[in-house]
């Protein structure tokens, strides 16, 4: 008897499934997803199970295919160039959450632009120590339930300029030493106080000297693993590539 074969396109995939993709390395470093599912309808076996089964050995299939240099990933449509910026989350692995990526997209640019801010209170010569102080904090209290990880390894001159406040020297002459002094005090309580903040984000406990070279590290992991992005690309991801690689959020 012959099997009847049936049209199966993603809108009959189950939800769960639909964006599922494989990750893999290309022999250039770069990280590519392979979509499990097309989007185009296919004659196959009449079950699902045996659609997902024929799927899922074609993406493993061109995985090998990648890896070893075999598969031009430019142009195969299966292959997605930037994953991480399409993941859904693992709180709600079944679609793909917008609310929560423009969540994370305003608080990243909200740490941009203090970032902005803060540099240019920093200017030596005429640095505003107050307007700082007023800065750290608010880093501070994103630090503290708003940013993550991924956030300072795309902004690193944030957490390096931070790091400079927590030794800050006054090279000014102002009149009123004494005063001056005391800001200067609570300008590198409040930047210690926000270094240790950022320090939590990454799970990091050790010194400031030894966090940097760590920081360092990751930063650097980061940016060879995005190597083949484009800025705009780059400025767009919002899932850790590390922490993607070891199947982690």
């Amino acid at each position: 008897m012959t099997m009847k074969r049936v049209q199966i396109n993603n809108n009959k995939i189950p939800t769960e499934f639909r964006d599922a993709m494989l990750l893999t390395v290309a022999p250039d470093k770069r990280c590519v997803g392979i979509k499990l599912f097309s989007q185009s309808n296919e004659n196959v076996m009449p079950t699902l199970d045996n659609y997902i089964d024929r799927s899922v050995k074609r993406a493993i299939e061109l995985k090998s295919s990648i890896e070893n240099g075999l598969c031009d990933v430019e142009q195969n449509k299966q292959i997605v160039l930037n994953p991480f910026a399409l993941m859904p989350f693992k709180n709600n692995p079944s679609q793909f959450n917008v609310a929560e990526k423009n969540r994370l997209i305003e608080n990243e640019n909200r740490l941009i632009d203090l970032g902005r801010i803060l540099i240019r209170s920093m200017q030596i010569g005429k640095s505003d120590l107050l307007k700082c102080q007023i800065i750290l904090s608010e880093m501070f209290q994103l630090s503290k339930k708003r940013i993550t990880p991924l956030m300072l390894k795309k902004n690193p001159e944030i957490v390096y300029n931070v790091l400079k406040l927590c030794n800050y020297a006054d090279v000014n002459k102002p009149s009123d030493k004494t005063d001056r002094s005391k800001s200067c005090l609570r300008t590198r309580k409040n930047a210690t106080t926000t270094l240790n903040g950022f320090k939590t984000v990454m799970g990091f406990n050790g010194t400031n000297r030894q966090f940097l070279n760590w920081f360092n590290e990751s930063v650097k992991l980061f940016h060879e693993l995005t190597s083949k992005m484009s800025k705009n690309e780059r400025r767009q991801v919002i899932f850790d590539p590390e922490n993607v690689l070891a199947n982690t959020y």
